[in-house]
């Protein structure tokens, strides 16, 4: 990791999320993994509306998640939090959700 050419966007735990400045993508990786398993978004938007589902799933007020995606600039906020309280299946939801954030 420390080899890499990369902008850290955030960290839990043992988790790092940032942007490859060599291959120009958005990663995720832990640090507990081979380093072959790194999670690739299709953009800043992807990534941060996984980050958000984590925050929501964590018990982050709206107030809070709206203040959060302001400074993000997440701009799936709303669609997110409208679309949360219908689903059916939320785990296949979630990936629909996440595909739909580029």
């Amino acid at each position: 990791m420390a080899e890499r050419n990369i902008t850290p966007i955030f960290e839990c735990g043992i988790t790092v999320a940032y942007y490859n400045n060599d291959l120009q993508r958005y990663e995720k990786y832990c640090l507990e993994d081979d380093p072959q398993e790194i999670t690739i978004y299709t953009g800043y938007q992807q990534l941060m509306a996984e980050l958000f589902v984590y925050l929501y799933e964590d018990g982050a007020s709206e107030e809070d998640l709206k203040s959060c995606a302001s400074i993000c600039v997440f701009t799936y906020l709303e669609n997110m939090l409208a679309e949360i309280k219908t689903y059916t299946d939320y785990e296949e939801w979630k990936l629909s959700f996440f595909k739909k954030c580029v």
